[in-house]
């Protein structure tokens, strides 16, 4: 088993991130059977999180603990070896809020081989990476070996056990000291202990993941990173870049698909219905089109706007994100006995 988990403490306004991160998660993750998602959070965002994972359709896992500051909320992603559940998985992925999943997530996990972190490389910065290390270590530290702690991907070992604990015991000594918070948190800390113990891999992620993309990517994990703890504009990014990703597939070409949908859908609710024709076209509030983009998933154009339809396997029910806002639409088939009923 698999497991994805991201944390959300203190700001509301990272439950809208994470709501947005989920919704990509769900259209173009291609999440399989052994692959859990889970949300750590504190008590007082346990509701709203188990409410985003129903309207989603997803059977995700909340563990609430508390944390009391912004550093220790950070840090929080450390302890997921304390998860109750922990020995249910062998691979492990952290994502920050500020993310968006846009192909298989599959493609990262399988990129795990050895006992160590696989974490993206980013542009070098003295204190955001390499606050704990010393002027005179500085000449044996390469720029090409720091990286970004918002994508971790990593084993249920023993190694990045004894790693993270370590870790987490120089953030004890660092508080009771009273010594300064570094701007970016728990980051240099993690960057600081791969590097001396030599357990990361900064290289591979790169083939599946990207940070701040400007155009169209066929990445799994497409990551927004601004300042620390400002949700606006990791929000605006996010938003801009999913709303321009479903109307780059349009263009894509990228699935031929011989058998078309001829299914009639509940829309939103049993009141509202639309309609899959032959040649591509809708019966949708209107005259539509739809183009398929792999097996299971549709970009959809009827009512003056733009949706991306994700179907299950059978095809009787969906999950629609609209272009311009993100709203969530659910459908299941109606078949010619549910019709026949109706009408009697």
């Amino acid at each position: 088993m698999n497991l994805i988990y991201s944390c959300v403490f203190f700001q509301e306004s990272y439950i809208e991130l994470i709501s947005i991160l989920l919704k990509s998660f769900v259209i173009f993750g291609n999440q399989s059977e052994d692959t859990d998602y889970l949300i750590v959070c504190s008590n007082d965002f346990q509701e709203r999180i188990a409410n985003l994972f129903e309207t989603l359709g997803i059977d995700g896992k909340i563990w609430c603990l508390e944390a009391t500051t912004m550093f220790e909320a950070a840090y929080t992603r450390l302890k997921i070896f304390n998860y109750p559940q922990i020995e249910r998985y062998q691979k492990l992925l952290y994502l920050d809020c500020d993310i968006l999943v846009t192909d298989s997530i599959d493609k990262v996990f399988d990129l795990q081989k050895k006992d160590q972190l696989y974490v993206l490389q980013e542009q070098f910065h003295r204190w955001n990476h390499c606050w704990f290390f010393r002027e005179s270590e500085m000449h044996s530290v390469c720029h090409d070996d720091v990286f970004t702690s918002g994508i971790i991907l990593f084993p249920n070992s023993e190694t990045i056990k004894k790693l993270f604990n370590h870790i987490l015991g120089h953030i004890k000594f660092h508080i009771q000291n009273n010594f300064q918070i570094p701007y970016c948190l728990d980051q240099p800390f993690i960057v600081y202990h791969a590097i001396t113990q030599q357990l990361y891999n900064n290289v591979s992620l790169a083939t599946v993941a990207i940070n701040n993309p400007s155009r169209f990517e066929r990445k799994s994990i497409c990551h927004f990173p601004t300042s620390v703890g400002h949700s606006q504009s990791k929000r605006q990014l996010m938003y801009e870049y999913f709303k321009y990703y479903i109307s780059s597939l349009k263009t894509q070409n990228i699935c031929v698909r011989n058998v078309e949908i001829t299914n009639k859908y509940t829309w939103e609710n049993d009141d509202s219905y639309i309609t899959f024709l032959e040649k591509g076209n809708m019966d949708a509030f209107g005259k539509g089109k739809y183009q398929f983009v792999n097996e299971a998933l549709v970009v959809a154009e009827f009512g003056n706007r733009t949706h991306i339809l994700k179907f299950n396997p059978t095809f009787s029910t969906f999950i629609s994100i609209r272009r311009d806002d993100l709203y969530v639409v659910k459908g299941s088939v109606i078949r010619q006995e549910d019709e026949s009923d109706c009408i009697t």
